[in-house]
């Protein structure tokens, strides 16, 4: 109010100056009567340009410091000049400290702040719709929402969202300032889908995200989806289906299952060819239809060398997939080293069957019998051992006479023992020798054996309207 009545006392007193001389006819003096206008109204109460100082320290030093939320670029304990009086917010801030303080500045007066800094608080506003869900934060349950969580520091927070008939919701939130985040969740209810197929094992993708193998039991929201099943060897399987909460689905998909051609080269006539263990026919081989995917290929032909372990092999679909294989024949010097092996074994490659029985029955009858002997022998020599040490240890005449006779005994079972198991051992080596020697003299093999393989290139073509085909056999 005093200031009022103060101003329209200035106010009049500039009327008085002005009116005279704004309204006559001397410009000059009008000049002079506005410069001394401007000097009284500047002199007025409310046009005063006075300042003030602040010294700012805290508690740790070597904050920043913020005038207003307007950085002033120096650290703590600091001094800041030429400042408006009147209402203000001193700010500072020191990695993940901080502290706040307002303070009133009078004209003309350096006042003095200490502000204790404290560790930043972060808040983290969860909500959702519908409110009420389970909040779970790194995994551990903290409330329902509407939560607000007191942040522990600056990092990234796994926030689960948890509520009956609703699908899980989780988020990463990343909390890097001070402040308040609000996180806001819509939830989504969901419907049951029980998808099979046959056959099973087929991967589930649904709206391009990958869910599992069938059989398998969904929970999807509510609305139209897209299901697609894959898996290797039958076509894709894709289908919208429309999801409804409270009303569980089942599907059943039959897969069917695509198909390729296989032709296989390099086989004699006559070869039995199995896939997967079942027939697939005997060679030659030609476009015949098979499951696209990968196969294990295994053949059997008389006079060539056996697969030690199948072929694996990959089938294409919707084009012809060819396998190439290289066949040794078998070769009298295999049959030979395998019958030194075991009696019969040579026989058996060389696909003698009878002979293979005989030899075999033969080597295994003598082995079995020279071993047997061997062991009896063996106990035969321990107590004709004992015998002897029983004979020498005696002194009586009786005794030494009786031990004599038991050692004698022994001695000459121990002798009939061992002539028996070199009889046996001679008639082992007997059959071993004649089954190599049928081998080098009878053996249905050739001594040297090739390598059967074919590769077939085929090329088509038009030309003047006329197709053209083209078949190029190799052999060596």
């Amino acid at each position: 109010m005093l200031w009022a009545a103060e101003g329209r006392q200035h106010v009049c007193k500039l009327e008085m100056i002005v009116f005279p001389f704004v309204h006559g006819r001397d410009a000059r003096a009008a000049a002079y009567r506005l410069i001394a206008l401007v000097l009284v109204v500047l002199s007025a109460p409310g046009y005063s340009q006075e300042t003030c100082s602040i010294i700012v320290d805290s508690d740790p030093e070597g904050a920043d410091v913020l005038l207003d939320s307007v950085r002033s670029g120096t650290q703590t304990p600091a001094r800041l000049d030429n400042i408006t009086p009147g209402y203000h917010v001193i700010r500072l801030e020191k990695g993940e400290l901080e502290g706040e303080k307002t303070v009133t500045l009078q004209p003309n007066v350096v006042s003095r702040i200490m502000v204790t800094l404290t560790v930043r608080k972060t808040l983290l506003m969860i909500t959702s719709e519908p409110a009420g869900a389970e909040v779970l934060i790194d995994g551990q349950p903290r409330g329902r929402t509407p939560y607000q969580f007191d942040a522990e520091g600056m990092r990234t927070y796994k926030i689960g969202i948890r509520s009956i008939g609703y699908l899980p919701e989780d988020r990463e939130v990343e909390l890097s300032k001070s402040g308040t985040t609000t996180l806001d969740v819509a939830l989504h209810r969901y419907g049951e889908l029980s998808v099979e197929s046959n056959p099973s094992e087929a991967e589930i993708y649904v709206d391009g995200e990958f869910q599992g193998r069938t059989p398998q039991d969904l929970r999807l929201s509510e609305g139209v989806h897209t299901l697609r099943l894959h898996r290797a060897g039958s076509r894709d399987y894709t289908r919208q289906v429309q999801i409804e909460a409270g009303k569980p689905a089942d599907l059943v998909a039959e897969l069917v299952q695509d198909q390729g051609e296989l032709t296989v080269l390099g086989l004699p006539n006559g070869a039995l060819v199995t896939l997967d263990g079942n027939p697939l026919g005997t060679a030659p081989i030609e476009r015949v239809t098979a499951p696209v995917g990968p196969h294990w290929l295994h053949y059997s032909a008389e006079g060539m060398e056996p697969l030690r372990k199948p072929i694996w092999i990959s089938i294409q679909g919707q084009q012809e997939t060819i396998v190439t294989i290289a066949v040794q024949e078998k070769t009298r010097w295999n049959a030979i080293w395998r019958s030194m092996l075991f009696p019969g074994i040579g026989q058996m490659y060389s696909e003698q069957s009878l002979k293979a029985i005989l030899f075999l029955s033969a080597g295994a009858i003598c082995a079995g019998t020279t071993t047997i002997l061997h062991l009896q022998v063996n106990d035969a020599q321990d107590a004709y051992q004992v015998a002897h040490d029983r004979y020498a240890k005696e002194i009586s005449p009786f005794g030494i006479s009786a031990a004599r006779e038991n050692m004698v005994a022994k001695h000459n079972l121990l002798r009939q023992k061992v002539e028996r198991r070199n009889s046996l051992m001679i008639s082992t080596a007997t059959v071993w020798a004649l089954n190599c020697l049928d081998q080098v003299l009878f053996s249905s093999t050739p001594w040297r054996g090739g390598i059967r393989a074919t590769t077939r290139l085929s090329l088509h073509t038009v030309i003047d309207q006329e197709s053209i085909g083209c078949q190029l056999a190799l052999e060596w």
